[in-house]
């Protein structure tokens, strides 16, 4: 494991406290510790910071363990309190009635071990729990909102009574605005005529018997209704909703399926498409793309990030920081065509699909529109806010294959403009020799008869630890054996895999022999910990997550050694599918680490949403470190940065030993490259590193 724990110690002995905490860290995790003293000094600190454990000696008098619960109850944060009794002086009974989780006696590890195992599960659990929860009210509020605008009358009734109805509703029935719906029976509202026949269909529905035909013909002010009802839950309790239609003819059905599509296919917050749907579009266009020329005109795709947009929002507000993004799209949209395709493609990024245009012609729209939002102040409810952007372009051509490769192409682009300090870098790529589809096509053909055949090859890479505290550790890559006794690095066809699908089942491939690696060399008493690259193949499915830990459980691997590794990109385009990665493998002792992190203006930013273990910068801050002053500076705050959250720095490609011992100068924690020794296909390598 490699979990960070925040502790709080309620312990006389010093060096009871200090074998507490070694064992602690003999499980395998960070730990950041606290003693507390007092009453006084208890409150302070969980006002003041957010702790996962808090271990009490139950003979510990200045601060009894009741007190001890009794503030945790009223504190902001609810820590697990582990008490401790060495000379077995209470009972289990005692402790839990006065507010503890569990009692830990005579000292006995495998006891604490299982608690906090047990512990970190039900915080993993509960983070999950809190983002459905999240969720869930988002898709309340988005309901909650729909419901107002919907044209049909909308009601929810619990026993007949209503709990709540909507405009449209109100309007039916002739209630105004403000008149108290609440608590009035569905019956006094309806004709007299109609009454008897409404509460028999709402008693059949009770039975179940209207499970075929949820529907019933009423009569409201002459005029014929179908009202529908369904059983669902409304603010936590189960109940029924009633949807009231006319009897509409063909044309009046179409319209309302109209409307309905229109809201599928806009945001409502923004008022620009959706994702889903500019992706529709982008994949409609791909067949038909030109032959790659500058002077053919063809769509382009847009990237235009609002790049301070973390620091506006944290000093306005997600609220007011809607309103901004709102604001910058309408000010986008004041320079597009109608042909053109905004949208919202997260909270500070927007994606542009262009009619058909010329290289340059998408060069310039992007200029014009990056300084259109550059040179505006926004006042949002009357702060003057100046906005920073940067843009990335990609093109739809023959080469096209899928239209997440092209945003991934754009979104390439903007970490391009970012890292060398521009807002957009308007270079126009290379023409390829051959097209993509055609390389694709190849190395899908090769790939598929090294499955067959048993050409690929698993090769590993010591990382070295600086510290030498982990002195057995490898990055696992893989290669495809060639006839001619050479080899095809992952960089050459992994590419190919992804967009054609074969990344899945090459990860499924690297995993398998690498976990079948561990059982082997653990009959020589080594416990190697191997890094292992995930693609976005399978981030992007959960069925694989499941098969990882089917197969952890299977062949009862020790966690411990197992570090997933996935590319920056990999983690922001699937950012919620690696969260569920994490939340599910991390409890059980899996560790994980981030590939070619570093480039982007506010590299930690996305690791405020998952829990990361390893930060491996990319390639291009280490290659030409020993002259780049600048890249030493970054280095030198990435490194600082990552120990303050507990993670570790890898620094790879390190080919000469100025770049080493500049680099352990700087803070890194591991290194792996050519200097100390390139990829085996066996785990052979002396940990004794240069002093």
């Amino acid at each position: 494991m490699s979990e960070i724990l925040q502790v709080l110690t309620i312990i006389d002995d010093p060096a009871a406290a200090e074998r507490l905490l070694t064992s602690l860290k003999s499980l395998g995790h960070v730990v950041r510790s606290q003693q507390v003293e007092d009453l006084a000094s208890l409150i302070d600190v969980l006002q003041n910071g957010h702790y996962d454990f808090i271990f009490n000696d139950m003979d510990f008098d200045n601060l009894p363990l009741a007190e001890v619960a009794e503030v945790v109850r009223q504190s902001h944060i609810h820590p697990a309190i582990i008490s401790l009794d060495p000379d077995n002086q209470h009972s289990v009974t005692e402790a839990l009635a006065e507010g503890a989780t569990d009692l830990i006696q005579n000292n006995n590890f495998e006891h604490l071990k299982l608690v906090v195992q047990r512990t970190l599960r039900a915080h993993a659990e509960q983070r999950k729990l809190q983002q459905l929860k999240t969720s869930f009210k988002d898709l309340e509020n988005l309901y909650a909102t729909l419901m107002e605008t919907y044209e049909a009358p909308v009601a929810y009734l619990h026993e007949g009574i209503h709990l709540q109805v909507n405009q449209a509703y109100r309007q039916l029935f002739g209630l105004q605005p403000d008149e108290e719906i609440e608590g009035i029976p569905l019956m006094d509202l309806l004709p007299g005529s109609e009454q008897l026949l409404v509460k028999e269909f709402l008693r059949r529905h009770k039975r179940g018997e209207t499970a075929s035909d949820n529907t019933q013909t009423v009569q409201i002010d002459d005029a014929e209704y179908i009202m529908e009802i369904t059983d669902v839950y409304y603010d936590g309790e189960p109940c029924q909703q009633i949807i009231i239609k006319p009897v509409t003819s063909s044309e009046e059905t179409s319209q309302l399926t109209e409307q309905f599509n229109y809201l599928a296919i806009y945001d409502i917050a923004s008022g620009l498409y959706t994702r889903n749907h500019l992706i529709e579009q982008l994949e409609s266009c791909i067949p038909a793309a030109p032959e790659r020329d500058a002077g053919n005109a063809r769509p382009a795709l847009i990237m235009l990030s609002l790049d301070n947009y973390s620091e506006l929002a944290a000093g306005m507000g997600l609220a007011e920081a809607d309103l901004l993004y709102s604001e910058v799209g309408a000010e986008l949209k004041g320079h597009l065509s109608l042909d053109d395709i905004l949208c919202r493609y997260d909270a500070h990024t927007f994606c542009l699909l262009t009619a058909p245009l010329t290289i340059d012609d998408a060069a310039s729209l992007t200029r014009t529109l990056l300084d259109s939002v550059t040179s505006q102040i926004y006042d949002i409810n009357g702060k003057h806010v100046p906005c920073q952007m940067s843009g990335g372009l990609a093109m739809v051509d023959e080469n096209t294959i899928s239209a997440y490769q092209l945003i991934s192409e754009a979104l390439e682009s903007l970490r391009l403009a970012n890292l060398k300090g521009i807002d957009f870098n308007d270079e126009q790529p290379q023409q390829t020799h051959k097209p993509q589809k055609i390389v694709d096509q190849e190395w899908t053909d090769k790939m598929r008869v090294a499955l067959k055949e048993g050409q690929f090859r698993l090769f590993f890479q010591p990382t070295v630890d600086l510290s030498q505290e982990l002195r057995d550790a490898y990055s696992v890559s893989v290669k495809i054996a060639r006839a001619d006794g050479g080899f095809d690095n992952a960089a050459e066809f992994m590419p190919s895999a992804e967009r054609t699908g074969y990344a899945k089942g090459i990860d499924h491939w690297v995993i398998d022999e690498a976990f079948r690696t561990i059982s082997e060399v653990a009959q020589d008493g080594r416990k190697p910990t191997l890094f292992i690259k995930l693609t976005q193949g399978t981030l992007y499915h959960e069925e694989d997550i499941s098969w990882i830990r089917r197969q952890l459980e299977s062949r009862q691997i020790d966690t411990s050694q197992l570090v997933f590794e996935f590319n920056t990109s990999s983690l922001i385009n699937h950012l919620q599918q690696t969260r569920l990665l994490i939340d599910d493998l991390k409890p059980l002792g899996c560790r994980f680490a981030v590939d070619d992190f570093g480039t982007s203006l506010n590299p930690f930013q996305i690791l405020r949403h998952v829990e990361i273990d390893f930060l491996k910068l990319d390639a291009s801050l280490t290659r030409d470190i020993s002259s780049n002053d600048q890249h030493q500076q970054l280095l030198s705050y990435i490194t600082h940065h990552a120990h303050e959250l507990g993670q570790k720095v890898i620094a790879q490609q390190v080919e000469h030993g100025d770049q080493f011992f500049l680099l352990k100068e700087l803070g890194a924690d591991f290194v792996q490259g050519e200097f100390l020794s390139g990829p085996k296909e066996t785990l052979e390598f002396d940990f004794e590193y240069p002093d």
